[in-house]
């Protein structure tokens, strides 16, 4: 580990895929800005995905003139293709293409176990950061005693309710079309038809319900959300579930610059800026509505209620009532979220307190 006068040095190891790469070389570039120490940990495939914002974030952190703020860095462990049989170049699951790849690659992500934590060894860092998927990470943080921050992109709702929900699935009858989530904040009823997927793949519930678990033994939790989205669920993980979390988000906003926002994922990013701004300037003010869906891949059908979606994206870019009001909403949070991260604002100070602590354990 680090000296008490030296930089405070975190690992941060992102899942492979796009949805998880790029927000913690984010949350890296949080973490510089505020004189951390940061090594991020990926595969040689996917270092093209994160290289360009790196080396962005890496200018800017010398443009301040600050000695005290050192640039990030790529360490490289390598992927094991040939021990799973994957060919060559498919080291994210993006691209995975056919069901058979793709059980191949999580085959091999498992596999990173062992030089995950021989790269750990050798860093000798403060503490790391790892995805929720990499559930054996908790085990490498108990063997090295280095703790283990799980990085959350779902936010605190979801969050909070993923343990009740698959505790419900586990033992839901077949002819029960609708539930209710018990024990959160608000009352949520759902449907049987939004769980096809995981009701019809046990064995997935079984890694989900693990990866949960695993995450408890976790020293806390970044989430990608920002304490007032969610006030009720940041009173709730940490009253009710009793467990930590420091909300940093969006983290996405410390992209400043129109060429760091457009170049995001480098030289395999799908839609140009100037493609995506045409689109966006032949819509209405305010009809526009993106959705994400991040981490491993699944057919769109086991994922979701197509008409259950069209429904609610009609509501907001509609003409009615609850569509402009949804839409003044969205405007109020959108200043709220901005003023989150900066200086004084709740994710900018949830940063700096999560900094803090980890520095006072070095004592």
């Amino acid at each position: 580990m680090e000296t008490q006068s030296s930089p405070l040095h975190i690992v941060l190891f992102p899942f492979l895929a796009h949805g998880h790469l790029l927000p913690l070389a984010d949350v890296a570039r949080l973490f510089a800005l505020h004189g951390v120490k940061c090594t991020i940990l990926t595969t040689p495939g996917n270092v093209t995905y994160i290289e360009t914002t790196i080396e962005q974030t890496n200018e800017y952190l010398k443009s301040k003139n600050d000695p005290g703020l050192v640039p990030i860095s790529i360490s490289l462990i390598p992927f094991p293709s040939a021990e799973v049989g994957l060919p060559d170049g498919i080291e994210n699951v993006s691209i995975s293409s056919t069901p058979e790849i793709r059980h191949k690659f999580f085959q091999a992500f498992l596999l990173l176990e062992e030089p995950f934590e021989q790269k750990l060894k050798e860093i000798s860092p403060d503490a790391f950061v790892s995805d929720t998927f990499y559930a054996w990470s908790a085990d490498v943080s108990a063997r090295t005693c280095i703790p283990r921050l799980v990085f959350n992109g779902m936010g605190l709702l979801a969050r909070c309710g993923l343990d009740v929900v698959y505790e419900i699935l586990e033992s839901l009858p077949d002819d029960v079309e609708k539930f209710i989530v018990p024990g959160l904040p608000h009352q949520f009823e759902m449907h049987r038809s939004q769980h096809l997927f995981t009701l019809k793949n046990k064995q997935i519930l079984s890694v989900f319900k693990r990866n949960n678990e695993m995450d408890t033994r976790s020293y806390g939790e970044i989430v990608n959300s920002f304490l007032e989205l969610e006030a009720d669920y940041a009173v709730h993980w940490r009253d009710v579930a009793q467990r930590k979390a420091w909300l940093v988000g969006p983290v996405g906003l410390c992209n400043e610059k129109g060429i760091e926002k457009s170049s995001r994922g480098g030289a395999n990013a799908s839609i140009r800026t100037e493609e995506l701004l045409h689109w966006l300037d032949s819509k209405r003010a305010g009809a526009a509505v993106g959705a994400k869906v991040g981490g491993p891949y699944f057919e769109n059908q086991q994922l979701i209620e197509v008409e259950t979606i069209k429904s609610v994206i009609e509501s907001v870019v509609g003409e009615g009532v609850e569509g402009e009001a949804m839409r003044k909403r969205a405007k109020v949070l959108k200043e709220k979220a901005k003023a989150a991260v900066q200086e004084g604002g709740s994710s900018y100070s949830d940063l700096k307190s999560l900094i803090d602590e980890l520095k006072a354990r070095r004592l």
